[in-house]
């Protein structure tokens, strides 16, 4: 069993409140761990889920971590550390070939430098009828995703955490950019769901280009889009280690367990519905169907940014 106790600088009150100029800064509060028969400083690290350069930083007064006794205590974790201070999410630079980190900021920037931005995940991640659909003015749809684990520490239903973009040109030559807060990924109710018992949930791969038709599914809400199997089988991670996190661990599908029934459809408002699929809630999927347009066959290039 795991011994662990709270232990605390000292102050007046025990409670540390707000310093005026001129207070000592209050001590920092830390939890503790008691070393036991056989702990090694490494493996304290890793049951903390700690770096050992973390735990090396928590505890400078252990001269040899390779000398640690039963009975010492190590700190592995800081209570009342301030918040970092958020940094600003710099806004891409449109007029480089670089791509921003995470999901970029594109707020107050024009639909054409949105393009711009957006082209060049089609130039990087896009096949060859992406690059040539985006060139002939037709519609193409970017997938953004951040990688989110369906833990026990994340919502059961899932979050709209990525982003979905329909990008095109118009006869005239003006480019049109539409975004969506979307989800790319299973959530943990449908990773949990008996269903799952024997085929575990997964998610497309990410910086590929997958090709896909408009269809009809009652048991989706109606319209989606279905994969268009003449490219054959969307390929998919699943977890199959059920880890409820999709990682470089998991194995690679094409066939049986491919993505041919990975859609593009409706999800509620605090539920994705999604056990991979690509999905909005109902207003989003609306807008979303609308930008799509009289189109019925779409390249779709997905980016893993984060």
């Amino acid at each position: 069993m795991t011994t662990s106790q709270i232990r605390s600088g000292h102050t007046p009150s025990g409670i540390t409140s707000r310093l005026s100029t001129g207070e000592k800064p209050a001590q920092k509060k830390y939890v503790d761990y008691t070393v036991k028969s056989g702990d090694t400083f490494s493996g304290i690290a890793a049951k903390h889920e700690l770096s050992l350069a973390a735990l090396k930083k928590l505890n400078p007064q252990v001269e040899n971590i390779n000398v640690i006794q039963p009975g010492q205590k190590l700190h592995v974790k800081v209570l009342n550390a301030p918040a970092p201070e958020p940094k600003p999410k710099p806004k891409p630079d449109s007029s480089t070939g670089v791509l921003p980190k995470g999901i970029p900021n594109t707020e107050g920037m024009s639909e054409a430098k949105e393009y711009a931005l957006y082209s060049k995940y089609v130039d990087k991640y896009g096949d060859a009828r992406a690059k040539q659909d985006l060139a002939a003015g037709k519609r193409v749809i970017v997938g953004l995703r951040v990688n989110t684990p369906f833990t026990n520490a994340q919502r059961s239903g899932g979050t709209y955490d990525d982003r979905l973009v329909v990008m095109w040109k118009d006869s005239s030559g003006k480019p049109h950019v539409e975004e969506f807060k979307a989800n790319t990924e299973p959530n943990r109710r449908w990773a949990d769901d008996p269903s799952q018992s024997t085929k575990p949930v997964g998610r497309l791969v990410g910086n590929k280009t997958y090709h896909y038709r408009k269809s009809f599914n009652g048991n989706f809400g109606g319209n989606i889009l279905a994969p268009d199997l003449r490219f054959g089988n969307p390929t998919v991670q699943r977890d199959t280690n059920r880890n409820h996190r999709i990682d470089s661990k998991d194995d690679v599908f094409s066939g049986d367990w491919g993505g041919q029934g990975y859609y593009f459809h409706r999800g509620g408002t605090t539920d994705t519905y999604s056990a991979g699929c690509q999905t909005m809630d109902q207003g989003r999927f609306n807008n979303f169907w609308a930008a799509l347009g009289s189109q019925g066959e779409f390249s779709y290039v997905l980016a893993q940014v984060g």
